[in-house]
């Protein structure tokens, strides 16, 4: 069964052709929602050189448990391509893709038998509609706060 969740941004891209500071962006977005509360887990991290530059690709989900049943979540995907280094900076071009959304009954606590089911819907349709209204209007509040430090770095206009 799929997980249920809430999401208040469909995907989000950021793009930029040029020279960064990767390090500085990839270590900002770590310290970032580590100081939020988020756990960071990488799943991902590769390199390739390629004829017209290196290509890396990180992917890290973190996450924030908001409570037995809650809890918000950003996937997060950063795609390097021609990149080639200059001094301390990288050149080439980047795409970031971050995905955040509200995790619902993600431990399934409340989905294994139909009957638990049954009254977590009750009781998300009836006492939990408020808290998971307020969780996803925090969770579009850090993510606006990540993409405008993002785009700080980046040297784009928020």
């Amino acid at each position: 069964m799929d997980k249920e969740k809430v999401t208040p941004i469909e995907g989000l891209i950021i793009k930029q052709k040029g020279v960064f500071d990767f390090n500085t962006l990839y270590s900002g977005i770590a310290k970032f929602l580590k100081e939020y509360g988020y756990m960071l887990h990488e799943q991902e991290h590769t390199e390739k050189s390629k004829p017209l530059g290196k290509e890396i690709k990180v992917k890290f989900t973190a996450n924030k448990e908001l409570d037995n049943t809650l809890r918000k979540v950003f996937e997060i995907e950063l795609h390097l391509k021609k990149t080639k280094e200059e001094a301390e900076l990288l050149s080439g071009e980047i795409r970031i893709r971050i995905h955040a959304y509200i995790a619902i009954d993600y431990k399934e606590i409340w989905t294994s038998t139909r009957y638990r089911s049954l009254l977590y819907n009750v009781s998300k349709k009836y006492t939990r509609k408020s808290d998971i209204k307020h969780y996803a209007k925090q969770l579009q509040e850090d993510l606006k706060d990540l993409t405008s430090y993002m785009k700080l770095v980046l040297g784009l206009e928020d």
